[in-house]
């Protein structure tokens, strides 16, 4: 009987510590788990997130896999020989024939396992299961482990002759992206609506609350009922920030209000209770920098009934999302913002951790300009249509059925 123990890594990345346990124990690790912790700091500040990696292993080396399965079988061979040949040359008791049957079926059985063994290596080896790898690695930048754990559904759950139609293959790994992600739920529009964008600096946090700002005026004002609409500035160290959100207040008619401590947010937030909306622009932080990130959140302690969103940029690397979604939850975001999505090609470096810690998605947007069209409230189609390598005959049914199943 083959004997599994646990081993456990640590390393910085997800990828890093993937590796080391690779280089250990090869195609002995049967699976592995992880998670995310914080060594050091003080009251959760200022430490450092690792990740931990639990993988199952097996104490005897899968090539002897085959070599034991052999033996065996020869073994019962050799074994069921010399019991038809007694068996012609003498009457069997009933035990006898008894245990003949057992070794026949244990020997049906061991053959079985082979084909599957087989069939398992033929599935793995698939031109088809090559080429999706390709895609979701090469072309759309997933990171190895999650492009592993999509394909091994397939491999589970596909024949070689299904596997031999691409487009189908396709469709199911799309479909298993789409069950993976999640997305955020505008809430109905009741009482003073408040939305607090934070994120890391240079990831287009004030274009993106004006965008938002936007799209709810053109969705919920009118000429004869305008929205009553507020902007409120935290943004008092980035040179020029104070000057950009007047200028789109402009556009917006409304004055921005510049806030500098708790006591003032709560002030203005007083003054705009009868308010439709109110947009809180936050400093843009480092998400290394725990003190400022801790100084900004004890600040908006006033609005606990506020929708915060994190901001994030398409073009940013995988490990870097996951520390801006691992800091910046000190301050209770409901969602993630994708910016600046038509400034690159491969979006699977910002879907993976965010799939990874499971954050839905409210909008995603694009362009310098502030316009409605410029953002989007996030969904299967528009995540769909940017995923490269993939046949436009497949993605073109996927959109539309996904499109279709909106209306």
């Amino acid at each position: 009987m083959r004997t599994t123990i646990s081993v456990v890594e640590t390393a910085n990345t997800l990828d890093e510590a993937l590796a080391k346990l690779n280089q250990k124990y090869g195609s002995r690790i049967l699976s592995v788990t992880h998670r995310y912790k914080t060594e050091g700091g003080i009251l959760g500040l200022g430490g450092r997130e690792i990740v931990q990696v639990e993988a199952y292993i097996t104490e005897e080396e899968p090539e002897s896999r085959r070599q034991i399965i052999e033996k065996k079988a020869e073994e019962i061979r050799e074994a069921t020989r010399l019991a038809e040949q007694v068996k012609r040359e003498s009457d069997l008791s009933k035990v006898m024939q008894t245990l003949l049957l057992k070794m026949e079926s244990l020997e049906q059985h061991v053959e079985r396992n082979a084909v599957r063994s087989s069939s398992f290596m033929e599935e793995s080896s698939h031109p088809s299961i090559q080429r999706i790898r390709s895609i979701l690695i090469d072309d759309n930048d997933f990171s190895p482990f999650f492009a592993d754990n999509l394909i091994e559904g397939i491999k589970r759950d596909f024949s070689l002759g299904e596997l031999d139609d691409f487009a189908l293959v396709e469709e199911a790994i799309l479909q298993e992206i789409a069950n993976k992600l999640s997305f955020a739920r505008e809430m109905p529009k009741s009482g003073t609506r408040i939305i607090v964008m934070v994120g890391p600096t240079g990831v287009g946090k004030t274009t993106s609350l004006i965008k938002m700002a936007t799209l709810a005026l053109t969705r919920y004002g009118s000429r004869d009922v305008p929205l009553d609409i507020r902007l409120f500035n935290m943004d008092i160290y980035r040179v020029g920030a104070k000057e950009q959100l007047g200028a789109y207040g402009e556009i917006l008619g409304v004055e921005p209000v510049t806030i500098y401590d708790a006591e003032e947010l709560k002030a203005a937030l007083q003054q705009a209770k009868d308010a439709d909306y109110v947009f809180i622009d936050t400093t843009g932080n480092s998400p290394r920098d725990t003190v400022k990130l801790a100084e900004v959140q004890k600040i908006l302690e006033v609005t606990r009934s506020a929708d915060v969103h994190v901001a994030v940029s398409a073009t940013t690397k995988e490990s870097d999302i996951r520390e801006i979604l691992s800091r910046f939850i000190i301050f209770g975001y409901k969602s993630v913002i994708i910016t600046k999505m038509d400034e690159t090609r491969k979006i699977g470096s910002v879907l993976t951790p965010i799939i990874e810690k499971r954050v839905p998605i409210a909008y995603i947007t694009t362009g310098q300009e502030v316009l409605p069209a410029n953002i989007k409230a996030a969904g299967v189609a528009n995540i769909w249509e940017r995923m490269m390598g993939f046949s436009d005959e497949v993605l073109d049914r996927m959109i539309a059925k996904a499109e279709e199943g909106k209306r």
